[in-house]
């Protein structure tokens, strides 16, 4: 699962790197940096949390599919987190298109 993970991340990397050609070569660096800083974050909150819950298994406490949905969350969280804390203009969009949705939701 860590390896298709990395692998995804990888592929999305690769193909958001033409779209960002018309910046200048620094700004794609920081673009890379971003995206390896948050995804070693994402990751080690993985690893992490799959240690904590598998022992917490062995006491039943969590089922596995809430073992995995507590997971994604928390790690997806951080991810996010980390690429708005970079400045990532495609979050950056993302987020906006989040509150514009939630908005549109919350007032009807």
């Amino acid at each position: 699962m860590l390896a298709t993970t990395i692998a995804n991340w990888t592929t999305a990397a690769l193909l958001a790197w033409p779209f960002r050609i018309r910046r200048h070569i620094v700004d794609q660096w920081q673009f890379v940096l971003a995206l390896i800083v948050a995804g070693v974050a994402m990751v080690g909150i993985l690893v992490a949390l799959s240690a904590i819950l598998r022992m917490s298994q062995v006491f039943g406490v969590f089922a596995i599919s809430s073992e995995v949905a507590f997971t994604t969350l928390t790690a997806l969280t951080a991810y996010s987190t980390l690429l708005l804390w970079f400045h990532v203009p495609e979050a950056l969009q993302l987020r906006r298109y989040a509150m514009k949705w939630a908005r549109r939701a919350w007032i009807g």
